[in-house]
């Protein structure tokens, strides 16, 4: 039976050799699509074909004309096709991207154009298939030739999916028009860095740079730097990472970035440079250029790089002009399709067909060039794991076993403390890599140490499930014996923080204190609370703070009458000074907490009143009036600057009830009141004088 496929399947190459190019209309592409999808995500894990269901189709054209086809689908992943069948039906194709018309990677969109350009010259031209792709059109549309792939491949070798937009860009030049207000970091820097990340190395870079560039002199002492990648996780935390920043920005400066706030370039000749004298690279790697050579030298030279694990610095240029484009070249199936990490925080990675789509169109593919052989130049690395123990104290990081792309030695006892110094709830582990000798053990401890319950024990070679701790600290060990060992391990943990106020808090008593939430703790970056203060009696209100500490200008407490609309702007306040009371004659009050991403203080405590009263108060005479001790314990004094012989004081508890009218001694400038009998709490004084109501809050602590 396979023998009669055979006959017919180069039956069918023979007749359709001697045809014209046919379009390739949408409903067709998607059989060859999921075909494709099925064969390749086989090689994987097992999936029915029926299983594979488009979610979305892209269209790109020329002329009016389909000239190619990205289908996503449901279960992940997308595979892109020809609209032509003169040219190669499969050009690209992931097992978890999508492709999308949004926030579009440059140097993606800078292939792709030039992938449909060459389908549309093909078609003009009316080039004809060639046999291996008359081949794999006919073998992709019937099920009965379908098979799992089992061609040799490598997996991306890099973790990283790293972007040069904002955060990425935190130490790029100024410039308003750019991404956060800064420049692009660039895809050369980023290229750049996702490598020297992959290795973790240099520690320290060599000797120091400076040019001159449209926003002045930029300089990097590289020398003087200490790259903590420990530190860097392989995105960009929301609340950013100035370890990923600095490193970019050094790959930058390194290479004479012409920073832009519209995208920023550089030339890949001053990478393959810099990579050597200011990284620390050997010097025998190389930038060569796909033109010098064929098609299969090409190949082998990637391919033998990837078998090394070794990552190639990669580029496009188009062959009529233009600007180019960087990226890296990490992994690949068969002998052409290759994985690319645009640099565009991991969108519209995939495995792209590398070669031309047809015999006539070579010009389309003649830009290409890449940095081979990049391997660090120091004797001694890698340097494996360190024998005592290394403490991780960053909210989020990276873990690796120290072995590099080489395996990790026998016969260590390797062990790493990870331990946020900031306030965390607990801390998500997640596995980026394993690959350990049989009689090998990773242990993870579900505390600061050995005697800590354990949270798993792991060998082997399959991606464990993400993990949590139960409180804030993980211990990692790496007990490896005398026989066969692996590649090792990496993991990535990204800290909880424990929420300490959240959406709106409805506040309806008449009088009432709140407060961020933080307690001793410093409050959380990113926040935005809310508390609505509306008292049952609908009575005019009045806010104070009794505890007030915020990054000035960034971490802001606002106040609004939200009775108007728009709402009424009350009061803004940000900084250390406690600030003063704020009034709301509507009886009803917002109160919007908002923190940036950086950059945390102790936070504020508050009590409002509400009755019919509380609004009266002379702002000038408040300050002639002060009240000491504060908090109190014995007594508490209240003193005039200027005589004030009519002044009649009561002391209130918060929920609003009288608790001291008698004072213990009184004069025209001071009176003072005995505390030792109250409660410890929040405590309101109000001043009735003939020119108005003061109030005053102070604590009594014992």
């Amino acid at each position: 039976m396979k023998f009669k496929n055979s006959i017919l399947l180069l039956l069918s190459i023979i007749i359709w050799g001697n045809l014209q190019a046919e379009f390739v209309t949408q409903n067709k592409a998607e059989i060859i699509a999921k075909h494709f999808y099925w064969e390749r995500i086989n090689s994987r894990q097992s999936i029915d074909l029926q299983s594979i269901i488009t979610e979305s189709v892209i269209v790109e054209a020329r002329n009016n004309e389909a000239v190619l086809y990205h289908f996503n689908f449901i279960n992940h992943g997308f595979v892109s096709v020809s609209a032509d069948d003169a040219a190669y039906p499969i050009l690209a194709y992931d097992f978890q991207n999508h492709i999308t018309n949004e926030n579009i990677a440059i140097n993606y969109a800078d292939w792709m154009n030039h992938r449909a350009d060459e389908i549309a010259f093909i078609r003009k031209e009316n080039l004809q298939a060639s046999q291996e792709t008359a081949y794999e059109w006919i073998r992709l549309q019937n099920t009965s030739n379908l098979k799992a792939f089992g061609g040799k491949s490598i997996d991306p070798l890099l973790n990283s999916k790293w972007n040069q937009d904002n955060l990425y860009n935190a130490m790029s030049p100024i410039d308003q028009f750019g991404p956060g207000g800064r420049a692009y970091a660039g895809c050369v820097a980023v290229a750049m860095a996702q490598i020297l990340y992959y290795y973790r190395y240099p520690e320290h870079g060599i000797g120091s740079h400076s040019y001159y560039s449209n926003y002045g002199q930029l300089s990097a002492n590289f020398a003087a730097a200490t790259y903590d990648y420990n530190s860097m996780a392989n995105r960009m935390p929301n609340t950013g990472n100035p370890e990923i920043a600095e490193l970019l920005y050094h790959c930058a400066v390194a290479v004479d970035m012409n920073f832009s706030a519209s995208g920023s370039g550089a030339y890949s000749s001053r990478a393959e440079l810099s990579l050597k004298q200011n990284f620390g690279f050997q010097s025998s790697l190389d930038l060569e250029y796909k033109n010098n050579y064929s098609y299969a030298q090409w190949v082998n030279k990637i391919v033998s790089n990837i078998d090394s694990k070794i990552p190639l610095y990669y580029a496009g240029y188009s062959p009529t002009g233009g600007a180019g484009h960087a990226f890296n070249l990490d992994g690949y199936q068969g002998s052409d399709f290759f994985h690319f990490n645009w640099g565009w925080g991991g969108s519209f990675n995939g495995y792209f067909y590398l070669n031309t789509l047809s015999p006539g169109s070579s010009t389309f593919t003649s830009g290409q060039q890449a940095i081979f052989d990049i391997y660090p130049a120091a004797t001694t690395y890698p340097g494996g794991c360190n024998t005592s123990l290394t403490t991780l104290t960053n909210n989020e990081g990276t873990l690796y076993d120290g072995s590099g792309p080489n395996d990790y030695q026998n016969n260590i006892d390797c062990q790493w403390l990870i331990q946020p110094l900031s306030n965390i709830d607990h801390i998500l582990i997640s596995f980026d890599e394993i690959d350990l000798g049989s009689n090998d053990t990773l242990i993870l401890y579900d505390g600061g140490n050995i005697n800590a319950p354990i949270l798993g024990k792991y060998a082997g070679g399959n991606i464990p499930s993400d993990i949590s701790s139960s409180g804030s600290s993980v211990f990692v060990r790496l007990i490896s014996d005398n026989s066969l060992a692996g590649d090792g391990f990496g993991i990535s943990y990204r800290s909880l923080m424990p929420v300490f106020c959240n959406g709106i808090t409805q506040l309806l008593q008449n009088t009432d204190t709140f407060s961020d939430g933080s307690d001793i703790h410093d409050y959380n970056n990113g926040t935005i609370c809310r508390w609505h203060i509306k008292p049952a009696n609908g009575e005019p209100i009045r806010l104070f703070f009794t505890n007030f500490k915020t990054e000035s200008g960034k971490d802001l407490v606002k106040i609004y009458d939200p009775s108007t609309s728009p709402s009424t702007l009350l009061a803004s306040y940000s900084g250390t000074n406690i600030p003063k009371s704020v009034f709301s004659a509507s009886g009803e009050m917002m109160m919007i907490f908002q923190t940036n991403q950086s950059n945390t203080k102790s936070g504020w405590e508050a009590y409002y009143i509400s009755g019919p009263t509380v609004g009266i108060e002379d702002i000038n005479l408040k300050d002639k009036i002060s009240v000491f001790p504060n908090p109190s314990n014995e007594s508490i004094n209240i003193k005039f600057d200027i005589p004030m012989k009519d002044a009649k004081v009561s002391i209130y508890s918060i929920d609003g009830k009288l608790v001291k009218y008698k004072a213990e001694e009184t004069t025209d400038k001071l009176i003072r009141f005995s505390t030792s009998e109250l409660s410890e709490g929040y405590y309101i004084i109000k001043i009735q004088t003939t020119q108005g109501l003061i109030s005053k809050s102070f604590i009594v602590q014992h």
